[in-house]
Formats: structure tokens, C-alpha cells, sequence
């Protein structure tokens, strides 16, 4: 299957607040990314590693991740998370759920030399039901993300999950919240959450435009970038 991808944001979509993440959860998340990247960098990488590996990273920022959920949730839980590991062929993912709102949250690593994501099956999954959310939500998008579009089957009384990506970039060391839709060639949204902890506001992020690449949908493999280390 080929997909026509052009992963930006020419125009952009009101989104409410309450499909965001909350203040408390972007800055849960962007200090633990930033300690997991700083803790990294001051650990020796063996002289010998496998190909495509980047040992200590990723594991780090899923470990720094994980222990600030659970000590959140040992306190006050204002966080309302609960985490779980998603797996994607052989490889592990932190994956978080605000179960009181209906979001799931993935944490993802930029892949290397690339200013966005390739489509995968596994954040496809992930963004499935996006425009089902907003529809129920009755927030126009047709109009600007100009997709097809196909309800899809839900349990009565339960609102369609709504699927957040929070992704790093750990060359320029920025952290971004976005969520794309179901087909992945657009965001939704694309927010700058970098300097969050600094109470700075807010920056909506316009990616820059890829162009017409074609480009297989493809599930994770051994020379993937995105590759984690399961967590300890």
C-alpha cells in the first residue's frame, strides 16, 4: 500500500482544551523526556553496539517516563495517567491512557536526520478513530483536513478514544503534542510544549512541507529508527 504523504498543517483545526493534554500532564512528560536525554548523554556508549541502536536513550526516556507516572499516582495522581507498554513487532512503547477523558498517549522518538514520521501501522492504529472523536465532540474538520471520512463502530455511551502523540526531537531538544489524522499524511494539531516547564505559552508548530513522497505504510522492522529497549 502506498500513501501520497505530506505531513503538515496548512490550516489548522480549533482543538478544545479538554482534547489536549492538561498543563500538569505536558509538564509531567516533558521533564521526565528532558532527564531521560540528560541522563543519556552522560553515560558511556559501549565500544561495540548493533547496528541502528541508539543504546540508552529511548530506554531512558521510557524509564524516566514510567517512574514519574507511578510516583505521580503514589501522590496525588494529578496526572490521571495510567501507563501500560504497546508492542509494535519486537519492539516496546510507552503508552499512556487519561481514561476520565478517553486520550491515549504514545511517546515517540524523532527518527534521525528527519524533521517528521514516516507512516507506520502502529501509529496508524493509534490515530484511527481521531475524526470519529471530533465528530462526536461536533468539531468541524471536513472542511480543512479535506480526508474521507467513515464512522466507525463505538460501545453506546463511551466516547471514541482520541489519540495524542508526544514526540522529542533529541538533536534540537524539543518536545511537540500533536495528533494526526487517520490516514497520517496531516496533523490535527502541533504544538511546541518545549518550554512548558518555563510556563511559556504555547507555540502551535507548522511543520515544514515534505512533498509528494511515496511512501510504503510499513510496520516496524530491525532497521527502523524508533527502537526501544525494553523497559527494567
Amino acid at each position: 500500500m502506498k500513501l501520497k504523504t505530506q505531513l503538515h498543517q496548512e490550516q489548522s483545526i480549533n482543538i478544545p482544551s479538554y482534547l489536549k493534554l492538561s498543563f500538569y500532564q505536558k509538564q509531567l512528560i516533558t521533564k521526565a523526556i528532558y532527564k531521560g536525554l540528560d541522563i543519556s548523554e552522560t553515560k558511556k556508549e559501549p565500544l561495540f553496539t548493533k547496528k541502528h541502536h541508539r543504546p540508552l536513550e529511548y530506554d531512558q526516556v521510557n524509564e524516566e517516563i514510567y517512574q514519574a507516572v507511578m510516583e505521580d499516582k503514589q501522590n496525588h495522581h494529578n496526572s490521571k495517567f495510567e501507563i501500560a507498554l504497546g508492542k509494535a513487532v519486537s519492539h516496546e512503547y510507552v503508552n499512556l491512557f487519561d481514561t476520565s477523558r478517553s486520550i491515549n498517549i504514545i511517546i515517540c522518538r524523532l527518527p534521525l536526520n528527519q524533521n517528521n514520521f514516516d507512516p507506520s501501522l502502529y501509529r496508524g492504529e493509534h490515530a484511527y478513530n481521531n475524526f470519529n472523536r471530533l465528530d462526536e465532540e461536533e468539531i468541524e474538520f471536513e472542511s480543512v483536513m479535506n480526508e474521507p471520512f467513515q464512522t466507525n463502530l463505538k460501545f453506546e455511551g463511551l466516547s471514541s478514544p482520541f489519540g495524542i502523540i508526544v514526540y522529542y526531537d533529541s538533536i534540537n531538544k524539543r518536545v511537540f503534542e500533536g495528533a494526526q489524522t487517520p490516514s497520517q499524511e496531516r496533523w490535527i494539531y502541533l504544538d511546541d510544549i518545549s518550554e512548558i516547564d518555563q510556563n511559556v505559552n504555547i507555540i502551535p508548530f507548522t511543520l515544514p512541507t515534505l512533498g509528494d513522497i511515496d511512501l510504503p505504510l510499513k510496520a516496524f522492522n530491525d532497521e527502523d529508527e524508533e527502537i526501544n529497549i525494553p523497559l527494567k
